[in-house]
């Protein structure tokens, strides 16, 4: 939610609600207001609210009254104060005449309302709600009105919220056609800064080479006119970064974010603490997606600066940190911080609880997101207590619903998992080894095999720790830098595990299984080329046994570049190795396909039917 626009919105429409609200009470908030006494500001809301509801419906002073209120406390985020009374104020106008000057004051409060949600956490009615007030203001204002313009701004935004990016692009191309219709020249730097979004929002909903066309011709008309401190210009490098993200361009995009940080830095006006803002925040995301230890470091950096933003405009314990402190967590979970992290989700479920009710929704979400942070690091304790706390929420909020099912058996895997990771044999070799480091703390070799005995339990977080502790005394040994790597995959770490297998390549080059976890980690990355050349270290002309049945996934990214002969070479390596395995004459039916042998291809799928029905038959 962009806290300058907020303020503005709320300068524009005090002019359109009616003066028949008490003046008096109207001037005293608005000055508590300005000179920032939250206190008194607050103070004055309750009083007002106690006379209120002396009056009745008929009563002209009730309406004025419940959206000045409910304004004040929609702008400071208090959601669950304003949204009541911003729903009554609706209700009220939509039992009334539809008047011009009447229909904007209910495009307001369907504003106001939408932005209350929003702080609440209740992503989906804000959207609903902000799309109401831009389907009014349409109707009702010029093209190029600037409460139409910032309308527009928000239901882009609240759609993006929700990941509803076709409709965000669609809205933001309207904003771009208005802008330029009042604009005397299409290289103002208000009408490059909606381009900059067009394009921003064109590669969010996939359009990617519209997207880079935009962005370049962008950034090219910024160069012409050289204009330097000037924060519009500052937006447009913003979205122009985000294009740049999402097509992997990373070093391009940290440039041209960087340089955005320094000139907002150098302007001295209160709105551009807000820009900042958002370049602090475009360059954390920017470096959790590029990935690597070095990158999430620097996202924690900048995720730290965010937090101290928010904290300050709107206070430490309001719902607006939460997200924050959840991005934060994640990059906390990603450098092996997992106390770290799991403080930070905690955080955030107490703010939830505290702010907007121990029942609420956002509290829900919060505790499926803790959850699943749980299950990735394998803390089965605090797993199984939210995942009980999960059901009983979702059962009152929503009753009996597939999400509902979906808890109870998420409980009954992580109980099951519990109990089968109990296993005597294994804790009883981490307790005999525990005695033995207690008598030899600087022996290398007990922490790498205790680490061993974590690792069967799935225990990742402790395995991790010891398999580090004996790296750290003898640092140049190449398969424990291997096991950590497995270790760090099976817990979800894949770019901490692509370092270790480097290392321990450096250490010795003929170490195969480095190269294979490195192809494991670089998958599910999607680092497909990098993978494709790790797997050739292993599928040599004579490859180990052990390491055979990577033929088919060498195929699959060999077609994937068009490489379509060696491609074919592996799938009939596989199927010499694995004749009964129907999948494989599917991928090469595929490929015969491609190469125009349709009858190789009809054969292949023949045999890839036959052994699909013998496999089921065998089924009980």
């Amino acid at each position: 939610m962009r806290i300058a626009l907020a303020l503005a919105i709320l300068a524009v429409s005090s002019l359109t609600v009616p003066s028949l609200a008490s003046s008096n009470q109207s001037q005293m908030l608005s000055n508590a207001s300005t000179r920032g006494d939250r206190k008194a500001a607050e103070s004055i809301c309750h009083e007002w609210l106690k006379e209120t509801v002396k009056l009745n419906e008929s009563d002209p002073r009730l309406l004025s009254s419940l959206e000045k209120i409910g304004q004040y406390y929609s702008w400071h985020q208090q959601g669950t104060l304003a949204e009541p009374l911003l729903r009554r104020a609706i209700d009220i106008r939509n039992r009334t005449p539809t008047q011009h000057l009447l229909a904007l004051d209910l495009a307001a409060d369907y504003y106001w309302l939408g932005l209350a949600c929003q702080s609440e956490q209740k992503f989906a009615d804000g959207e609903k709600f902000f799309q109401q007030s831009l389907t009014l203001r349409e109707q009702l204002l010029d093209p190029g009105d600037a409460v139409l313009l910032t309308t527009m701004e928000s239901t882009r935004d609240a759609h993006a919220l929700v990941g509803n990016f076709t409709d965000a692009l669609s809205v933001q191309k309207k904003i771009v056609e208005n802008v330029k219709a009042v604009s005397l020249s299409t290289d103002t730097l208000s009408y490059l800064s909606q381009q900059a979004k067009l394009a921003e929002f064109s590669s969010l909903s996939g359009h990617q080479l519209e997207a880079l066309s935009t962005a370049d011709k962008v950034l090219s008309h910024l160069n012409n006119i050289g204009v330097h401190r000037n924060l519009s210009q500052v937006n447009a490098v913003i979205s122009i970064a985000q294009v740049c993200k999402q097509n992997k361009m990373y070093k391009k995009a940290e440039k041209l974010l960087l340089e955005a940080l320094s000139i907002t830095r150098s302007i001295h006006q209160p709105s551009a603490r807000q820009t900042e803002f958002e370049v602090n925040h475009a360059l954390a995301d920017l470096y959790l997606a590029w990935g690597g230890m070095e990158q999430f470091d620097k996202a924690a950096q900048f995720y730290s600066r965010c937090l101290s933003f928010l904290e300050t405009a709107a206070g430490s314990r309001s719902p607006i940190v939460m997200g924050m402190l959840n991005r934060m967590a994640l990059v906390d979970e990603l450098r092996g911080r997992d106390d770290a992290a799991a403080m930070n989700h905690e955080k955030a479920l107490s703010i939830a609880e505290e702010a907007l009710g121990s029942d609420s929704a956002a509290v829900l979400d919060q505790l499926k997101t803790n959850a699943s942070a749980y299950k990735q690091a394998n803390n089965l304790v605090k797993l199984i207590q939210t995942q009980k706390r999960i059901i009983n929420l979702e059962s009152k909020l929503h009753g009996r619903t597939v999400a509902l099912v979906d808890a109870k058996q998420a409980l009954a895997e992580a109980e099951a998992q519990a109990l089968k990771e109990n296993r005597p044999a294994h804790l009883q070799a981490i307790q005999r080894l525990s005695a033995e480091l207690r008598l030899h703390p600087a022996q290398a070799e007990l922490y790498y095999a205790r680490g061993g005995q974590y690792g069967e339990i799935k225990d990742y977080k402790h395995a991790t720790a010891d398999f580090s502790k004996a790296i750290s005394i003898k640092p140049k040994i190449a398969k424990w830098y291997a096991a950590r790597a497995e270790c760090l995959i099976l817990w979800g770490k894949s770019a901490q595990a692509i370092c270790d297998c480097t290392r321990s390549i450096e250490l010795n080059p003929k170490e195969l299984w480095s190269y294979e976890l490195r192809a494991v980690a670089e998958l599910q990355l999607e680092r497909d080329r990098a993978a494709l050349d790790d797997l050739s270290h292993l599928l040599t002309p004579k490859p180990e046994a052990r390491f055979v049945h990577w033929y088919a996934t060498r195929a699959g990214l060999l077609k994937k570049f068009h490489r379509n002969d060696q491609a074919l070479e592996d799938l009939n390596n596989a199927i010499q190795r694995f004749p009964r395995q129907a999948d494989l004459y599917a991928s090469r039916a595929d490929l015969w396909e491609l190469t125009g042998q349709h009858e190789k291809a009809l054969k292949d799928r023949q045999q890839c039917k036959i052994l699909s029905t013998e496999e089921r038959s065998k089924k009980p």
